[in-house]
């Protein structure tokens, strides 16, 4: 039996057997038209080692020329070579379960993230029939362990705004969670630091830097770090 919904005009399924556990899988609209929250949820009468859950969908190829997640780095091409980090693995010291398509112009064209931000996580996506984005999210089920049930979420947004303001509503999303509230930021964090690394890298110069000190306090720097290269040390 296929366990399907429907976000957006696209079909999520849920891929292969999660026995013992029965599955369900819903959509529902968000709080902004384009947003939508897609949600699996599996039960088992008796607690039991949850399997691997894996959804897939296929965004039409329409209308989106890049990607972003948080380990793509500068390469933001759809390619399949090695190192183009169509998928994004994360947990909870690692990463971000977070994937943005977008054009040329920065316009978002889908970005989805899952509310599973503490175990380990896989999602992204590769062309393959050349039509369509396949996209898929797998949660490892021995990073959730013995349970009677389990519940995650597929945060869709297909709104046409920037990319990063999608992502920045991501974030925002993220911190309305259980257990997910920002830890304070405090005044002295924000303000603006010197380091030597930038500038000197292992070739540190005391006194050129004391120069760089002093005309960096008359731009307001308050804090200079020394840093010769501690990995090396």
């Amino acid at each position: 039996m296929t366990v399907s919904t429907v976000c957006n005009g696209i079909e999520v399924r849920l891929e292969g057997d999660c026995a013992p556990f029965t599955p369900a899988l819903t959509c529902r609209d968000g709080e902004q038209e384009g947003i939508f929250y897609v949600t699996l949820r599996v039960e088992s009468g008796e607690a039991a080692l949850l399997p691997d859950l894996r959804l897939v969908w296929n965004i039409p190829g329409v209308d989106f020329h890049h990607k972003w997640n948080a380990r793509c780095g500068q390469n933001r091409a759809l390619d399949i070579g090695l190192g183009s980090y169509n998928h994004i693995q994360s947990s909870a010291n690692s990463g971000a379960p977070v994937f943005s398509l977008y054009n040329l112009s920065g316009t978002n064209a889908c970005t989805w993230a899952l509310s599973e931000v503490i175990r380990d996580t896989n999602t992204g996506g590769e062309y393959h029939s050349g039509g369509c984005f396949d996209c898929d999210l797998k949660i490892t089920g021995n990073s959730v362990g013995i349970v009677k049930d389990y519940e995650v979420t597929v945060r869709f947004d297909f709104r046409k705004v920037p990319y990063y303001e999608a992502l920045a509503d991501v974030a925002r999303y993220w911190e309305t969670l259980p257990g997910c509230t920002p830890c304070a930021v405090p005044a002295a964090a924000r303000k603006p630091l010197l380091s030597s690394w930038y500038v000197y890298e292992i070739r540190f110069d005391p006194e050129d830097f004391e120069k760089n000190c002093e005309l960096a306090a008359q731009m307001g720097f308050e804090t200079a770090i020394m840093d010769d290269g501690w990995q090396t040390s």
